[in-house]
């Protein structure tokens, strides 16, 4: 069996058009895709910042959808509720959204973020994104432990009847581009 440096498959001739150039002229000659796009610190690639510095805000819904469920609809006050949050790209390219800032998503009861009554966080301004391959689908499993937080030390527990359980992605107005996704579960007296 004969080595590949003794049988010249690697020969580079200009009579044969077969067979490859050196490196250097291929770099001479590279021209980039269109899709990729020149920025200061280099050059971004391609079809995530395309499409978004082309589509806009308003059509971010037809692309990315939220969904979050609960393993049943009922549950005893004070139990623990399991659920699940969804966020899919449905889109066949990837995509990438901006969001209001460090946070992604998040989730509440009743529109208590985290089922709290107090502001649990503080995160920085900056902006983060939201970046999905194509068609890529991200699961969450979360827990709620049952109970609503009234201060930084004291929680309490819900009243029972029908609670509405929401997930949304962090976006300036999520409510108005249709990122947000809403379950209700029922809270049964213990």
């Amino acid at each position: 069996m004969k080595r590949i440096y003794d049988s010249e498959a690697i020969r580079r001739d200009e009579d044969e058009s077969f067979t490859p150039s050196p490196r250097e002229d291929r770099r001479e000659n590279y021209k980039p895709h269109p899709l990729f796009i020149p920025t200061p610190g280099g050059v971004n690639f391609g079809l995530p910042v395309f499409v978004h510095n082309h589509l806009p805000s308003e059509y971010y819904s037809l692309a990315i959808s939220i969904d979050i469920v609960t393993p049943n609809s009922e549950y005893r006050v004070g139990e623990q509720v399991p659920f699940i949050v969804t966020i899919k790209n449905s889109m066949p390219y990837p995509i990438k959204v901006p969001t209001a800032n460090a946070i992604i998503w998040e989730w509440a009861l009743d529109g208590n973020v985290d089922a709290s009554e107090v502001s649990l966080r503080n995160p920085p301004e900056e902006r983060r994104w939201l970046r999905l391959d194509r068609s890529e689908r991200i699961t969450h499993h979360r827990t709620w432990n049952g109970m609503i937080r009234v201060s930084d030390t004291e929680w309490v527990e819900p009243s029972p009847g029908t609670h509405t359980l929401s997930a949304s992605i962090n976006l300036d107005d999520p409510d108005e581009e249709a990122l947000t996704a809403e379950t209700k579960i029922e809270l049964l007296p213990k």
